[in-house]
């Protein structure tokens, strides 16, 4: 005679979750004006339907914007401004962005106006479904 085994129901389980990852877009590192992440090293994000940035401005500069930017390809030039993803260097903060208005690629660009050496960090939470 067989023996059946149940085991009890798990109420973590995987399959009513998102899946999702996590990869750190910008290290935490003084941003100078006009900073830009390289095209190669921009993250792929393109089997993802969600993004959720958590930017932290660890220290303050005196002027500029922290803004993220999208495109299609990873070449020079394709890469175009996230809609409300833009965040001001010139103060402390942490933060969360959420958005599915991503192409396959996402990467961190400093503007112009950055000035007084702030620190900043970024990290992705990308999601599935």
């Amino acid at each position: 005679m067989d023996t059946l085994t149940t085991e009890p129901y798990d109420h973590r389980s995987t399959e009513r979750t998102m899946p999702s990852e996590v990869i750190t877009l910008l290290p935490a590192r003084t941003l100078n004006a006009n900073d830009v992440q390289p095209e190669k090293e921009a993250a792929d994000v393109g089997a993802y339907t969600k993004l959720v940035a958590h930017v932290r401005v660890l220290k303050a500069g005196t002027a500029g914007n922290l803004k993220l930017e999208t495109s299609a390809t990873a070449e020079v030039g394709s890469f175009t401004a996230i809609a409300s993803a833009s965040w001001s260097a010139a103060a402390t903060s942490n933060l969360v962005f959420v958005t599915d208005g991503f192409a396959r690629y996402v990467r961190w660009v400093a503007d112009g106006a950055v000035a007084g050496a702030p620190i900043a960090a970024v990290e992705l939470v990308m999601k599935q479904g």
